[in-house]
């Protein structure tokens, strides 16, 4: 039974931190660094690798390559 549990428990800590392992999705959370510029552009940051990225539109860039 202790066996058991403890597998159980090494699972739930390898899920709670797939992320941190590499075993989490791939691409980015994009979210806004800053506000709107006048002229339209915008700083976006990935939440996983934290690039930062100037889009000219406003628009959220495609996923980063930085893994």
């Amino acid at each position: 039974m202790e066996l058991i549990f403890l597998i159980a428990l090494l699972g739930v800590v390898v899920y709670l931190n797939r992320d941190m392992l590499g075993l989490g999705r791939k691409g980015c959370d994009w979210m806004g660094a800053d506000e709107i510029g006048e002229d339209g552009s915008r700083k976006w940051m990935c939440n996983r690798h934290g690039t930062v990225v100037v889009t000219k539109d406003g628009s959220v860039p495609p996923d980063c390559s930085a893994d």
